[in-house]
C-alpha cells in the first residue's frame, strides 16, 4: 500500500484510515508495526475486538462483511449520517494494489 499506491499518488485529497484488529495471535498490539504505512495521510486506529468490522458489515450497503486485509473505498461525495455512503468499491486483499490504484485514480480524477 505504501509503495504501490500512496507513494505514487501524491494527492492531498486522498485519506486512508487503517483499522487494525486482532484476528490472530500474531496480531497482538505489541507486535503491530503499522505495516510500513508511514504516509501522513494515513490515520491508524487500533480495534482489538474488531468492533468496527462487524459494525461496517451491518451498516454499509453493499459491503459483504468483515475480513482482514479488506478495503472500503468512498469517493469525494461520501457523507456519514448514520453510516458512510456511498460505497464506491470494496475488496480483499488490500495487496491487490493495481485494482485499488485504478479505482482511487478514477475517483481523484473525477473530483471537481
Amino acid at each position: 500500500m505504501q509503495t504501490e499506491i500512496l507513494a505514487k499518488q501524491p494527492s492531498p485529497n486522498l485519506r486512508v484510515y487503517a483499522i487494525w484488529a486482532s484476528k490472530l495471535f500474531t496480531d497482538a498490539r505489541r507486535r503491530w508495526d503499522a505495516a510500513g504505512l508511514t504516509d501522513s495521510r494515513v490515520v491508524h486506529l487500533w480495534d482489538p475486538k474488531d468492533a468496527s468490522g462487524g459494525w461496517l458489515a451491518s451498516n454499509v450497503a453493499e459491503y459483504d462483511g468483515p475480513d482482514w486485509d479488506t478495503y472500503l473505498l468512498f469517493g469525494p461525495d461520501a457523507t456519514w449520517a448514520d453510516a458512510p455512503a456511498p460505497l464506491r468499491a470494496h475488496g480483499s486483499p488490500v495487496v491487490d494494489a493495481e485494482s485499488l490504484q485504478q479505482r482511487i485514480d478514477a475517483l481523484l480524477l473525477s473530483r471537481p
